[in-house]
């Protein structure tokens, strides 16, 4: 939208804010669309391209562990650090895949079968986890 960031002190700070800048944010809109600009970059959100990625494999080992974009003038308190997103890349056919590889929503069947048949968390021996 074009706004500067919003930083508020804490989560209650922001709930307790929240109706004014959400009607700050409906305002701009309407600004903008008003003027025949788009409120949504081309493509969805404004700090990711339309496919999500922003880092060519073959680019070089200094970009691809370089922050993205967004990330550059962020104040992070842990050392955990976002990278840049590539291409998916597809598993060689030798690597054995787990069974949510090929569900449409990721959902693990063996997982579900699991959690309906025991009632406590399980502890799987090596034998179990080697399949």
């Amino acid at each position: 939208l074009g706004l500067p960031a919003t930083y508020f002190c804490s989560q209650k700070c922001f709930v307790a804010n929240y109706n004014s800048h959400k009607s700050i944010h409906n305002l701009a809109k309407q600004i903008l669309e008003a003027n025949g600009a788009s409120a949504t970059p081309a493509g969805g959100h404004r700090k990711t391209p339309p496919d999500g990625i922003i880092c060519d494999p073959n680019a070089p080992i200094e970009t691809k562990l370089a922050l993205p974009p967004w990330a550059k003038n962020y104040n992070f308190t842990g050392s955990l650090r976002p990278t840049q997103i590539s291409p998916r890349r597809p598993v060689p056919p030798h690597i054995k895949k787990p069974d949510y590889a090929n569900h449409t929503q990721g959902v693990s069947e063996s997982e579900q079968y699991d959690r309906a048949t025991n009632n406590s968390i399980r502890t799987y021996s090596s034998k179990e986890l080697d399949g």
